[in-house]
């Protein structure tokens, strides 16, 4: 699971908004292409931001599969945890 993008949407300054929306985007790839199957939101008005996110770079219920591909740069407890995950 992802973590709380800091930012919220910013009322009455466009500018200072598309900044934060952008922020808060570019948080919400970085997590899916991390391998988190879901993320956290501080204000309703970024779920669709997020989801957005997720449903682009996430094509099915969660990314257990790239568990073992990301785990090659990690310990190998953690690649075996994810071999158990696998079955």
């Amino acid at each position: 699971m992802g973590g709380m993008s800091a930012q919220i949407p910013i009322k009455n300054d466009p500018a200072k908004n598309d900044t934060a929306m952008n922020k808060v985007r570019a948080d919400k790839e970085r997590e899916v292409t991390a391998g988190h199957d879901g993320t956290w939101v501080a204000h309703p008005a970024l779920i669709k931001i997020a989801m957005d996110v997720f449903d682009e770079h996430m094509k099915g219920p969660n990314q257990v599969s790239r568990c073992l591909l990301l785990s090659r740069s990690l310990s190998l407890q953690t690649s075996e945890e994810c071999r158990k995950l696998m079955k």
